[in-house]
């Protein structure tokens, strides 16, 4: 079997399964060197191949290794990003309040996390991409207009609107 060194729009099923089986353990070993969780390095390992498949038909790569480690990288650098953020709050909260979250504290915030995730899904496509782009993927509105070949001034308005949404949503909920 032939190695595949490059993804575009006529890459198969098949080509996807050979570059998966290939390289699957390799980016595992990389992620697991990185975030040192076996758990949270296969997911990551997991989430950059859905992508890949999930924009099959958009995509196109010279070199999917380097493709596949980078995303790998920069998807782990997130979670670790997203894990400070999170020790922190937890550090923090328990400083302050000297004992844990109440299950009511608990149910607040599951509601408000559900209320976030459907006003997300409210937003126009385009709104909700660059959303995800900035927040969940911490990329720079530069990064972002590049990515989608739009202005920057695209991004800047998208971002605006989502944030007035959710702005207005929570404040609604106070």
């Amino acid at each position: 079997m032939s190695e595949i060194k490059k993804w575009n729009t006529k890459s198969s099923k098949k080509d996807f399964e050979s570059i998966f089986h290939r390289i699957y353990s390799p980016l595992c070993g990389y992620a697991l060197k990185i975030l040192k969780s076996s758990e949270q390095a296969e997911e990551v390992v997991q989430e950059v191949f859905l992508k890949l498949w999930e924009q099959k038909n958009r995509l196109e790569i010279e070199n999917i290794d380097s493709y596949l480690y980078r995303s790998v990288y920069n998807k782990s650098l997130h979670i670790i990003a997203h894990n400070k953020v999170v020790q922190k709050y937890a550090d923090s909260y328990i400083g302050n309040n000297d004992s844990l979250p109440t299950p009511e504290e608990g149910i607040i915030v599951g509601e408000m996390y559900a209320v976030y995730r459907e006003q997300l899904k409210k937003l126009p496509e385009k709104t909700r991409n660059i959303f995800l782009l900035s927040r969940n993927q911490g990329l720079k509105y530069s990064e972002i207009a590049e990515k989608l070949n739009i202005s920057v001034k695209t991004v800047e308005a998208n971002m605006s609107k989502a944030l007035k949404v959710f702005r207005e949503c929570f404040n609604y909920i106070k």
